[in-house]
């Protein structure tokens, strides 16, 4: 077989799908998630803060009854709300 010459060669074909588009309804129910989560985050803070100021309002009440018969505790309690002891 004196001068015959053999070639191969392979061939790969890959398939790829094409890309797909996101669902714009996806997309509109992501983002109002995301929006009922901020929501519900800032009303968790603001509730928060409305309870803390309830609380100091409620332990300034005690020191000013406390004054009369304990002025050292209610010092103490103001000192607290205050915190600049």
């Amino acid at each position: 077989m004196a001068g015959l010459e053999t070639t191969m060669s392979t061939y790969l074909h890959i398939q790829v799908p094409a890309q797909t588009a996101i669902p714009r309804g996806a997309v509109l129910v992501g983002r109002l998630i995301e929006t009922f989560q901020a929501y519900a985050k800032a009303r968790k803070a603001e509730r928060k803060l409305r309870e803390r100021a309830h609380d100091a309002r409620r332990v300034r009440e005690l020191a000013n009854r406390l004054q009369s018969s304990d002025p050292g505790m209610a010092s103490d309690l103001r000192c607290m709300l205050d915190r600049d002891c």
